[in-house]
């Protein structure tokens, strides 16, 4: 009998551990979901790629007048469905197409010096193009299917062209 005795006692523990395991497991998955994953990059990091910035020196105001409500502002590109960049040591060019339609959209250096920004007629794309590949900040207004107007920040740094 004391042999049935051990055998059950063993079966119990290994099912203990094993359900122990599996709640800090569970748990474990919880707290990455929750937390949105377990990478400490920036929202943007991967939608910019090269272009994405360590450091923005200034924080420039907004350069465009807006007669809507901004029911939210996000930093990054999470509104963002492409991103494309082009520079070198004369010449950028950025070109993005929001999730929603875009009401409105500006840039400047972080200095506060505008830069140009042309809407697109398709309603969805942005183009910042100029003779400067400094550092810029892009706003960019979006109305979504929801119709939520969205306010998106990127700072985009180019590439040294070296």
């Amino acid at each position: 009998m004391a042999d049935g005795n051990a055998a059950y006692r063993a079966l119990l523990l290994g099912l203990v551990v094993v359900g122990v395991g599996a709640t800090v497991f569970g748990f474990g998955g919880l707290y990455v979901v929750l937390t949105g994953g377990t990478t400490d990059e920036p929202p943007d990091a991967e939608l910019l790629g090269a272009y994405e910035c360590p450091g923005f020196d200034g924080d420039p105001e907004v350069k465009h007048e807006a007669a809507y409500q901004i029911e939210q502002t996000l930093v990054g590109g999470s509104q963002v469905e492409s991103f494309n960049a082009s520079a070198n040591s004369t010449h950028l060019r950025v070109e993005l197409t929001a999730s929603g339609q875009i009401l409105n959209a500006s840039a400047s250096r972080a200095d506060g010096t505008p830069v140009p920004v042309r809407q697109l007629d398709t309603g969805s794309r942005v183009v910042v193009a100029g003779a400067d590949p400094a550092p810029l900040r892009l706003w960019v207004d979006s109305l979504s299917d929801e119709s939520t107007v969205t306010r998106t920040r990127l700072d985009i740094c180019p590439p040294d062209p070296t």
